[in-house]
């Protein structure tokens, strides 16, 4: 079983998933994410981003066949490219003919992709992103392209929450809730402490390995009855 995690930059999807492997050893695993080229072009950015999942996806799959039993934890998918791009689109920095041919590019290459059916969308207000993208900077002493430009990050922030509230990525990816090509289960977690995030997404994939028929999550199940 994989989980995706999917939000915006800042909403501490990489928080999230630490703490959830280092919280289930047992149950979780993931994998360190590739860092990509700071790029000002938008195109570009997202042809770095396709090559970066065919290099992810071949780490995932060898981490599922070394470890079946654990649930694998990524830090977002190849559709969180398109997310971003229709930002751009939106804010007028992506042209509505470029979008449409980085579409289509993105449809001949993941047609027939095996979309995700588990997705933990991190979706803090605007205000509590914010504050954690200024800790970033503190920490790290870097910024990454664009986070200063809050306009940017409202706009992204706005078309996560339009894709994925209102399914309008099912149509465009050709996938519906049915499951011809998998169907879509996603748990929204806003400005929860991280410890009830935690115990949210251990409860939402005990259910989904339920529904599924793949078993249980014992450690799982033991501290969630405990903390409830």
């Amino acid at each position: 079983m994989r989980v995706y995690f999917s939000g915006t930059h800042g909403s501490g999807k990489s928080t999230l998933i630490t703490k959830l492997v280092e919280s289930y050893p047992d149950t979780f695993h993931t994998f360190e994410r590739m860092d990509c080229p700071k790029q000002d072009d938008s195109l570009t950015r997202g042809k770095i981003r396709i090559a970066r999942y065919y290099i992810e996806s071949f780490m995932e799959q060898e981490l599922e066949r070394k470890n079946p039993d654990k649930i694998l934890l990524a830090d977002r998918f190849v559709y969180d490219s398109l997310i971003y791009s229709a930002a751009c689109v939106d804010l007028g920095w992506m042209g509505k003919k470029e979008y449409d041919g980085f579409l289509g590019a993105y449809n001949c290459f993941f047609g027939e992709a095996d979309y995700p059916q588990n997705v933990v969308f991190v979706n803090p207000s605007l205000e509590r992103t914010i504050a954690q993208i200024k800790n970033r900077w503190e920490k790290k002493g870097e910024k990454k392209w664009r986070e200063e430009d809050f306009s940017y990050l409202s706009a992204v922030k706005a078309t996560y929450e339009s894709w994925f509230r209102n399914r309008e990525m099912l149509g465009l990816l050709g996938m519906n809730l049915r499951g011809d090509k998998g169907s879509l289960r996603v748990l929204e977690l806003n400005d929860e402490p991280l410890e009830e995030k935690v115990l949210r997404v251990a409860e939402w994939c005990r259910q989904g390995l339920k529904m599924n028929g793949l078993g249980s999550m014992g450690d799982v199940e033991k501290q969630y009855a405990l903390a409830r």
